[in-house]
């Protein structure tokens, strides 16, 4: 019998496990998830956080169980939450079905002592944290929730998991535990939408087209930011050269004589060498006769010297290029960062996410 178990459960981990959540609904005024898949409402803030409208505020409240036990019990006796007295901390088997693995779930499984499958034990390694929909439950800290099911054997006396990793166990823990509740209902899939019409998935793809409108119109400004950078660096290119010719070839010449005995020469704002005033004489001027001085000091001068000087300008202008290019890169991968706490904090008022996206965006302008 534990062997079918073993197998049933790799298959589950092999294939994605049937008890993961969702889709979620919210409530009208976004306290509450109710889940399609298990019919289990759920409150989106940790105890001891509480809903704003838009997302979790305040600090979730770590417990041992006991305690946790007892604030369930005066919740309930003084009226509840969202209408409802019946909250409870929920069982193991209804916790772990809100993990979220986005990379999915380690081999090793765990036997929870209730008679059905084992459970995938942790999420797989390199996924994210915390384990869960952060837009359903919103700044769920990445730490050890309690379930109610008693644990035979541990430190701890129940199990609980870990939204950090997503790992199923006890832990050790015997204290600093959080808790968030739970509660069954027996609505019709009518009534459930009715009271939860929110459909997070339509508020999650929402909020993804807008992001990456949001990434297509920041891309393309940087684009046609580029071109115009390249266009005008050509122009002040041809801008200083021709404003070097009209210096004349014999002007040219002294200050070619100036730069080769170590004096910097800028004209129009841009530095000149040596050899681009020679070879300047030589284009503009092939019929003076500084042009046939200017060729034989470029012939004088050492060929090597010269292919290095080439190569030394041209390594330094890639060098600067690629500068500029991971300068861009890092800060709009800090702005992709920007965006996704924006459409987290956020979930639920499109015109503040897409204000706060706005202003991530603004930062690499």
């Amino acid at each position: 019998m534990k062997m079918l178990k073993v197998l049933a459960a790799m298959a589950l981990v092999l294939t994605g496990w049937a008890a993961q959540a969702g889709p979620f609904f919210a409530s009208k005024d976004g306290s509450m998830v109710w889940d399609q898949a298990t019919r289990l409402v759920w409150m989106r803030c940790s105890m001891g956080q509480r809903w704003n409208t838009k997302t979790c505020v305040g600090n979730a409240v770590g417990y041992i169980y006991v305690d946790l036990q007892s604030a369930v019990k005066q919740l309930n006796a003084n009226g509840g939450f969202g209408g409802q007295a019946d909250w409870q901390v929920p069982s193991i088997r209804q916790l772990a079905s809100i993990r979220e693995c986005d990379k999915g779930w380690s081999i090793k499984a765990q036997d929870i002592g209730d008679g059905g499958l084992l459970v995938p034990e942790r999420c797989a390694d390199g996924s994210s944290s915390p384990s869960v929909d952060l837009l359903a439950f919103p700044e769920t800290d990445s730490r050890y929730f309690w379930s109610s099911s008693a644990f035979q054997g541990g430190r701890g006396p129940n199990w609980g998991i870990d939204f950090g990793s997503g790992y199923v166990g006890d832990g050790g823990r015997l204290y600093d535990v959080q808790g968030r509740l739970v509660r069954a209902t027996s609505m019709s899939m009518d009534e459930a939408k009715f009271a939860f019409p929110q459909n997070l998935a339509n508020i999650r793809q929402a909020l993804a087209r807008a992001a990456a409108l949001e990434r297509e119109a920041v891309e393309r400004k940087e684009r046609l930011q580029k071109e115009a950078e390249r266009r005008e660096a050509e122009e002040a290119e041809r801008s200083a050269f021709a404003a070097a010719a009209r210096k004349g070839p014999q002007q040219l010449y002294l200050l070619a004589g100036q730069s080769q005995r170590g004096k910097s020469i800028e004209i129009n704002g841009r530095s000149f060498g040596t050899i681009e005033l020679y070879e300047l004489i030589v284009d503009k001027f092939p019929s003076s006769e500084y042009a046939v001085r200017a060729s034989d000091q470029l012939n004088a001068m050492d060929r090597s010297e010269r292919a290095q000087s080439a190569a030394y300008r041209a390594a330094e202008a890639q060098r600067q290029a690629d500068q500029n290019a991971s300068n861009r890169a890092q800060c709009f991968s800090n702005v992709r960062s920007c965006e996704a706490n924006c459409a987290n904090s956020w979930s639920r008022d499109y015109r503040m996410a897409q204000s706060c996206i706005s202003g991530c965006q603004r930062t690499c302008n």
